[in-house]
């Protein structure tokens, strides 16, 4: 992190992480059919998977406000996965079958993933007991599977599946007893996969959480907070064949000693 000014920071980041196998990826289960070879398909592991490498960078410019009481922030994004593991896919038959063998499914590696991105994002205080807070976030997504694969096909299509924009708005108020906060998230349409395997579309959607919470001074508080309050039931995750998210409402008492 670099102060340039009383009011300018810079932060720079730069990560290296490695998604190493599971024991599953690696061949501890492996699903057999009952029938003799070569009917059926077999699910086996792959010895030979390697660990897929990300590797980050971050470049965020933060400005304060101090006469509004708020402060701004860009953020620059940039990611690379390289050696990326694929699902297992049922759409694409791995090892192919012998006279006395399965046809076999199994976990590769099958290239590199590129993301980049920008964030803005801002928040502050107004009056008396008021704040505010918003944010943006776009990213854009290109997927570079090796030669003879696909990504849909083999359940790593993050381009297709991540939507492209993320926006929060939050506000809230507090007094000595009081505290109201509310926020609206918003998101931009992307793809889901099905049970099939296939990519069903998820249409943008906007959801509102909201919790009123009453200080009783006695370690005592009592809320009412909600989630997804603008529709009784909304598709989040997976277009029309997929289970929707519910509108909740809890009421809460807190005893803190």
């Amino acid at each position: 992190m670099i102060a340039v000014s009383d009011a300018d920071t810079i932060r720079l980041i730069a990560a290296r992480g490695v998604q190493a196998p599971t024991l599953v990826e690696l061949g501890s289960r492996q699903v057999l059919p009952t029938t003799a070879p070569p009917t059926g398909v077999a699910t086996l592991g792959n010895p030979e998977l390697q660990p897929a490498m990300v590797t980050s960078y971050e470049v965020a410019f933060e400005h304060a406000l101090p006469k509004l009481g708020a402060s701004v922030a860009v953020k620059l994004m940039a990611q690379r996965t390289e050696d990326v593991k694929s699902g297992v896919s049922k759409l694409q038959i791995d090892i192919p079958a012998t006279a006395t063998t399965y046809p076999a499914l199994t976990y590769l590696n099958i290239g590199k993933s590129d993301m980049k991105g920008v964030e803005v994002s801002g928040k502050g205080k107004i009056g008396k007991g008021f704040r505010w807070n918003a944010d943006t976030t776009y990213v854009d997504i290109t997927d570079g599977p090796s030669p003879g694969y696909n990504a849909v096909v083999r359940l790593v299509a993050f381009a297709a599946t991540s939507p492209k924009w993320r926006s929060n708005l939050g506000l809230g108020w507090t007094d000595d007893r009081w505290t109201v906060d509310t926020s609206l998230h918003t998101v931009s349409k992307f793809n889901s996969y099905t049970a099939s395997q296939k990519l069903d579309p998820v249409k943008g959607y906007t959801t509102m959480a909201g919790r009123v919470g009453y200080d009783l001074k006695s370690g005592i508080t009592l809320a009412l907070s909600g989630q997804n309050l603008l529709q009784e039931r909304q598709a989040q995750t997976k277009g029309v064949s997929g289970l929707k998210a519910e509108r909740q409402v809890l009421f809460s008492i807190t005893k803190r000693w």
